[in-house]
């Protein structure tokens, strides 16, 4: 009897232990993001304040010129601003609606002949993907900071499922800094189909699929043949995601894929270790199926 009651002490004494160990790791991934965040929003606020604080000049200087104008009941004078106006407030205004639909739409309007910025990426070698054998469930390993996964603390996986129609669908979760699950769903594709490792992702809703900045490059550098490991980044150089298909991962293997980024001219120096605090088993459930959601049934719990 005394054995039995020592022994669920014991029992309940590393659970404990484990619960804190977990919440640990959570913590220590919530801080890296906060002051990832942190340096990100910095910039922002600079640059946002800098474009603001030159535009407020620009309209202030017209308005007084409209005015001076309008009192001395002459027409429209802008002086210097009149060659000046034109170049520069549309690529003005076009700078600040680059981040918001990506390289991809900045491209699709600049070649409308719209003033957006524009620069093709340096040439990046991916490999050749079999998305029937790529599909299935991947752990994160390591990833370059990035602010579409700002609230993750640790446990990022992504499954992904083959579609009848072609491409996968995926769907992406992780744990965040409080413990809540945070997931979202979306398809993959092949964006070139002389180079199937070039896929593109989207998250946007159904009715926006048709505009290419709701599309976002996800390039398979590199995957090892039996399709346990992968290397997958982006040709601006900005993400990079280092991903198994177990959680862990062997360190010589992972110091041969971050010397290939390295390579590429990804910053690795930057890279994040990912925190898995859940066992596989609680992640492997199968997601609903193709067919329930072609019903349009429920397929939002995919697994967990």
């Amino acid at each position: 009897m005394l054995n039995s009651m020592l022994t669920q002490i014991e029992q309940r004494i590393r659970e404990a232990e484990a619960r804190v160990q977990r919440q640990d790791a959570r913590t220590l991934a919530s801080c890296r993001q906060l002051r990832v965040a942190g340096g990100q929003r910095l910039r922002t606020v600079l640059i946002g304040g800098a474009t603001t604080l030159v535009s407020g000049l620009l309209l202030r200087r017209l308005g007084r010129k409209r005015r001076r104008a309008a009192a001395h009941g002459g027409g429209r004078s802008y002086g210097w601003l009149r060659p000046l106006l034109t170049p520069a407030l549309l690529p003005l205004a076009a700078s600040l609606v680059t981040p918001l639909i990506g390289r991809k739409g900045s491209s699709f309007l600049a070649r409308l002949g719209l003033p957006f910025p524009h620069t093709e990426p340096a040439g990046l070698a991916v490999a050749p993907v079999d998305l029937a054998r790529y599909a299935g469930l991947w752990y994160e390993v390591a990833r370059l900071p990035t602010r579409h996964e700002s609230q993750c603390a640790s446990d990022v996986h992504a499954l992904y499922e083959r579609l009848p129609e072609g491409g996968l669908r995926v769907v992406n979760r992780c744990v965040r800094g409080d413990g809540e699950v945070q997931e979202v769903e979306g398809l993959a594709r092949i964006a070139d189909e002389m180079s199937p490792g070039r896929l593109e992702v989207c998250f946007a809703p159904k009715w926006l699929h048709w505009w290419p900045g709701a599309w976002a490059d996800y390039w398979v550098l590199e995957v090892d043949n039996d399709y346990t490991t992968a290397l997958v980044g982006t040709p601006d150089r900005d993400e990079l995601w280092v991903l198994s298909r177990v959680q862990g991962i062997d360190e010589d293997v992972y110091a041969a894929l971050v010397d290939r980024a390295r390579r590429e001219g990804y910053p690795v120096e930057k890279l994040m270790r990912t925190a898995h605090t859940t066992g596989e088993a609680a992640l492997a459930r199968p997601v609903a199926s193709v067919a329930t959601a072609s019903r349009g049934e429920d397929a939002s719990a995919t697994y967990h």
